[in-house]
């Protein structure tokens, strides 16, 4: 109980470390809520994509409408997703009792959106500038970079799990990280916390929580009775959440339905290299062209908005050398074991998606789980490089952005346009 309650006096400290702490942070935050919000405007008045009631699916396979007016539920995948959702749905109800505009309720969502997203981006300038200890003008560039990947642009509108999840993985990865570095151990508390908002949004992130355990200082020092104990006691009370908690996790249903899935989802002539290199990937950072097709669901009848492959040289060439720079950088940092851990939490999301082959054909719509490793990496790599070195890999960042804004660009205003098309707004 002790260990648990030492959560409270840390809870100031964490509130330091995730708030912005200088005129260039909190401009950064509102820069991007600025670059963010206007397109999550323009899609709320003009088009119902966003919050058409009782429609799943209208894009990239996201379920707005169950998440912005009933909440996830009973869902094995999301044991917790109601409950976090009660505080949104109590605003919707209420908005809906004096009749205002159900527009009113959009914006404020897609608000919400738009500053979670724009604090992930904070979370890894952050983590560039305190962890890894770069120049600023290369924290700049890099968080830029991550910025206009089209995950994030997408996200910034999204009322999904996925956007809640991006928001609380980068922050615990900037929170155990900076914690790590200072050689101080994590309490039970915060475990607790972390495992029951990240786990809580979805199941499978919950080892995602466990992965600092392994580079505490203690167990660094090979102390095995340590780590036996608070694996055990952090399993345990995991434990004892699934068991309090409304909806009781069911495995069995859990695994059942995601064969399910991957049956429902497997199409002719798919590989796990179209997958990974445009939707998994590469479709987070550089967004393929777009399609109106049917969803592979037989009782969703409608159609949707969905990716195509890659059809670009351009497009492949982006990709795997940005896959060569994140090589490198594991090369580079092989013994680092903060870049363990995002390469650990990555690893997870990597085998369920790819190795598991669970939802290929959406794979796109889980960068929430994973996109903000992309750059840390990166700048480890910059911190590995000489100062030529780092100057040049600067130069193909600016590139990169350039890029992404290019096609990024083409591909939102493509979106727009078909959104438009399947549902207008009256």
């Amino acid at each position: 109980m002790t260990k648990i309650c030492s959560f409270f006096p840390e809870f100031k400290s964490v509130i330091k470390l995730i708030i912005p702490n200088s005129k260039a942070e909190y401009f950064l935050l509102f820069l991007f809520i600025i670059l963010y919000y206007p397109l999550g405007i323009y899609l709320s008045l003009n088009t119902d994509i966003i919050d058409e009631k009782y429609v799943f699916d209208l894009y990239f396979s996201f379920d707005n409408a169950v998440n912005m007016y009933y909440g996830v539920r009973g869902q094995e995948t999301h044991p917790l997703s109601y409950t976090f959702y009660l505080p949104i749905r109590a605003i919707y109800l209420t908005l809906d009792y004096f009749s205002y505009n159900s527009k009113i309720f959009t914006l404020f969502v897609t608000f919400l959106c738009s500053a979670l997203i724009s604090y992930s981006n904070l979370f890894v300038f952050k983590y560039l500038k305190n962890i890894i200890k770069l120049n600023v003008k290369y924290c700049y560039s890099i968080t830029l970079f991550y910025a206009f990947f089209s995950g994030n642009i997408i996200l910034s509108f999204t009322p999904d799990s996925f956007t809640f999840t991006l928001f609380l993985l980068s922050m615990n990865a900037y929170i155990a990280s900076y914690l790590i570095t200072k050689n101080k151990i994590l309490s039970y508390g915060y475990y607790l916390v972390s495992g029951v908002l990240i786990g809580g949004q979805t199941i499978t992130n919950l080892s995602k929580v466990l992965i600092p355990v392994l580079f505490e200082k203690k167990l660094v020092k090979k102390n095995l009775s340590y780590f036996l104990k608070k694996i055990s006691l952090l399993s345990l009370i995991f434990l004892i959440i699934l068991i309090l908690i409304p909806y009781k996790f069911n495995l069995y249903s859990f695994i059942a339905n995601n064969v399910v899935r991957q049956r429902v989802f497997k199409v002719k002539d798919f590989s796990i290299f179209d997958s990974f290199i445009s939707y998994f990937f590469g479709g987070n950072m550089l967004l393929p062209s777009l399609k109106i097709d049917n969803s592979p669901w037989k009782w969703i009848t409608h159609q949707g908005i969905y990716l195509n492959f890659y059809n670009s040289t351009y497009q492949y060439i982006f990709v795997f050398s940005v896959l060569g720079l994140i090589l490198w950088s594991i090369n580079k940092n092989i013994k680092n074991k903060l870049l363990w851990i995002l390469l650990l939490s990555w690893g997870i999301d990597i085998f369920l998606l790819i190795v598991f082959k669970l939802s290929l054909n959406e794979s796109f719509i889980y960068g929430g789980h994973f996109i903000f490793v992309i750059p840390l990496i990166i700048g480890w790599l910059f911190y590995k490089l000489k100062n030529s070195f780092q100057k040049i890999l600067n130069y193909i960042l600016i590139l990169y952005i350039l890029i992404l804004i290019f096609n990024n660009g083409c591909r939102i205003y493509q979106f727009i346009q078909l959104a438009e098309y399947i549902c207008p707004n009256p």
